[in-house]
C-alpha cells in the first residue's frame, strides 16, 4: 500500500470515522501510568488491502472505519496498540477473528527477526468468547530479546485486537488480558450489551 491509496482510503462520512474512533480504549483508561498516544488513524474497511471477506465487503458498502491507536509507556518501556473494526453483523465480526492474526504482522521498518510465533491455547479473556490469543518472539537490533503479545476477538458487531510489544518480559499475560477485557467492556457499553458474549 503507497500513501496515495491510504490517503483514499481515510476518506468517508466523518461520523462513522468518529464513531470507529470512540470505540478505542485512550490513555487514561489504559491499567498504569505514564501512557502517551502516538498515533491514531482511521480508514474504511475493505478500501484497501488484500481482497476484503464477505463480512469486509459488507462494512465497507456500509462506509464502516477501522481504528487504530498506538502507545507507548516508558517505565516500564513498551509500546501496544489496539484495532477495532466495527463490521454489519455480529456473525461478520467473529468470521472476522481468524483474520486478526495477519494484524500482528511485525512493522516493515522495525529492525526485529521473528525467532517463534505460536497460539496460546485456553486463555480465558473476560466478555470475549472465543479469543485468539497468540506470542511472537523476536530479536531487535536496538533492544535484544522482544516479544509482541496478541489478543483478538469480537464484542457484538465489533472484531478488535491488542498487541503488546517490548522487552520479553515487558507484558505479563494478566495485564495484557486486563486490556483486552477492559477493551471489550468498552465495546460493549457502546453497542448496548449488557451480558457477557
Amino acid at each position: 500500500m503507497n500513501n496515495l491509496q491510504f490517503l483514499l482510503a481515510t476518506i468517508g462520512r466523518r461520523d462513522l470515522k468518529e464513531a470507529s474512533q470512540q470505540l478505542l480504549l485512550d490513555a487514561p483508561e489504559l491499567p498504569g501510568n505514564g501512557w502517551k498516544r502516538l498515533a491514531e488513524r482511521s480508514w474504511r474497511i475493505g478500501a484497501w488491502g488484500s481482497r476484503p471477506s464477505e463480512g469486509g465487503r459488507r462494512a465497507h458498502e456500509s462506509g464502516a472505519f477501522a481504528s487504530l491507536r498506538r502507545f507507548e509507556q516508558k517505565t516500564p518501556h513498551r509500546w501496544m496498540w489496539i484495532e477495532v473494526l466495527p463490521l454489519v453483523s455480529r456473525a461478520d465480526a467473529q468470521a472476522m477473528v481468524p483474520e486478526l492474526r495477519g494484524r500482528m504482522a511485525t512493522h516493515p521498518r522495525a529492525k526485529v527477526t521473528v525467532s517463534e510465533e505460536h497460539d496460546v491455547e485456553g486463555h480465558r479473556v473476560d466478555g470475549v468468547t472465543d479469543p485468539w490469543v497468540a506470542e511472537q518472539m523476536t530479536e531487535s537490533e536496538a533492544l535484544g530479546p522482544t516479544a509482541s503479545r496478541s489478543i483478538g476477538g469480537s464484542v457484538d458487531r465489533v472484531a478488535f485486537v491488542i498487541v503488546c510489544s517490548g522487552l520479553r518480559q515487558a507484558w505479563p499475560w494478566e495485564e495484557v488480558t486486563e486490556i483486552a477485557s477492559a477493551q471489550a467492556a468498552k465495546l460493549r457499553t457502546a453497542v448496548g450489551e449488557t451480558n457477557d458474549t
